[in-house]
């Protein structure tokens, strides 16, 4: 009877537990020290036939961050079946509309007192050899006409 190969032994073993079968080494070093480590990072797969235990993991775009960019909530569990119910989950509570903002959505009123408060007084100091402030209605902020 043959023996299983070592590194078939140490992917199971890894998969029981939830480890990465395929980390990427990275070496990591202490600048004030200089002491170098060497430390393993999970690989990320997404494909169950890569690494199950990577793949264990599902994120749900809920919606837009202030910057611009995609508010992204993130799910794991021990098996493909247990995160697919909590991004369910999480997508029906997205679809209901009670998951929790990035941030709160400036009224307009608060948006335009930033305009002229902050982005103007930018651009009026920047063509401005003189740094006083104009009143709001003295305002050309970049060509706008306000």
């Amino acid at each position: 009877m043959a023996q299983p190969l070592a590194r078939d032994v140490v992917e199971e073993i890894a998969k029981q537990y939830g480890v990465c079968i395929r980390p990427v080494p990275l070496r990591r070093q202490d600048i004030l020290t200089g002491q170098v480590e060497a430390i393993d990072v999970p690989c990320g797969a997404t494909l169950e036939s890569k690494c199950p235990p990577c793949a264990r993991h599902g994120w749900v775009t809920v919606g837009i961050k202030p910057d611009g960019s995609p508010d992204r909530h993130h799910r794991m569990g021990k098996t493909e079946a247990e995160v697919t119910r909590k991004v369910r989950e999480l997508e029906g509570k997205r679809e209901t509309g009670q998951v929790a903002k990035p941030g709160k959505v400036p009224t307009v009123a608060e948006w335009m007192a930033e305009y002229l408060d902050v982005i103007c007084s930018r651009v009026w100091r920047s063509k401005s050899p003189s740094r006083r402030r104009p009143a709001r209605g003295a305002l050309n902020c970049g060509g706008s006409g306000i």
